[in-house]
This record gives C-alpha cells, sequence and structure tokens, in this order.
C-alpha cells in the first residue's frame, strides 16, 4: 500500500528523473542497460571520449556488521532530534 502511494505521488509531482528506471512501470535493467549502450555506441560513432565505470555495492553492504550500523544510525538520528528540540 505504502508503495502505491509514494510511488504515485512521485509521478504526480514529477519528483523522478526520467533516466530511471528502478520503480517504474515496463521500465527494468534491460531499459537502462540499453539506454548506457546507447549513449556509448553514440558516443564512439561520434568519436568522444567515452568511459564507463561500473560499481557493484552490493558486496559492500555484506562486510558492514547490521547490528553496528544500525546502533550508529539510530545514534545520529537520535542526536540530530535532540538538536532541533533544543
Amino acid at each position: 500500500m505504502v508503495k502505491f502511494r509514494l510511488t504515485d505521488h512521485l509521478f504526480s509531482y514529477k519528483l523522478l528523473n526520467h533516466h530511471q528506471s528502478a520503480y517504474q512501470r515496463h521500465h527494468s535493467i534491460e531499459t537502462s542497460l540499453l539506454y548506457i549502450h546507447d549513449h556509448l555506441i553514440t558516443a564512439i560513432g561520434s568519436q568522444k571520449l567515452s568511459c564507463l565505470c561500473l560499481l557493484d555495492l552490493c558486496a559492500a553492504f555484506d562486510t558492514i556488521d547490521h547490528d553496528f550500523l544500525l546502533s550508529h544510525l539510530i545514534l545520529v538520528w537520535h542526536s540530530q532530534l535532540c538538536s532541533q528540540l533544543l
């Protein structure tokens, strides 16, 4: 329910980047890859310098102690909340 409301809100107020493929109807990873591929081929055809850097951030989150991360996020959130109240 929340996902649908949030998605509707984002679409209604045009808050999503038109290049974003996640969380949009009829878009997928293939849409993103085709977009990137098309721009790379166009740049190469125009003899422009082209570079593609891919990062796999999924593995980065596997190395973090989630309990440690959560406790620090709560601590930061709590300190920000307290500073706003003072």
